[in-house]
């Protein structure tokens, strides 16, 4: 970032730091707020939570989810449910093959005993 801007990154901390704002703290911010716009796009439903995070840098799931929760007072699945009711139920997985068709018709059952067909 520094160097997209031609200064050092010693200069970067102290303006960010004037600023009120630790750049940590800014880059974590960011990163949230990109992990919770992918969440509840329509377009990233099929992602799992953590590949989500992953992609926005958060390596560790516990510690993104525990960061998500005290930034937005939700859980990441929580966030994507609210978004995606329809969504799996994990929330970090995609739903089975049953669970798209919940209206299939069970097969049906023999009624008859061993003498059937007779």
């Amino acid at each position: 970032m520094a160097a997209a801007h031609n200064i050092s990154v010693r200069t970067l901390y102290r303006l960010c730091e004037q600023g009120g704002l630790g750049l940590e703290k800014w880059i974590i911010r960011r990163r949230l707020e990109g992990t919770r716009h992918d969440l509840a796009a329509p377009e990233h439903a099929h992602r799992t939570i953590e590949a989500v995070a992953r992609s926005w840098g958060f390596s560790n799931p516990a510690h993104f989810s525990r960061r998500f929760r005290e930034t937005y007072g939700a859980t990441p699945r929580q966030w994507r449910r609210l978004h995606h009711p329809a969504a799996g139920l994990s929330g970090s997985s995609p739903p089975s093959p049953a669970a798209a068709r919940p209206h299939a018709v069970p097969p049906r059952r023999s009624r008859g005993g061993p003498m059937e067909g007779r």
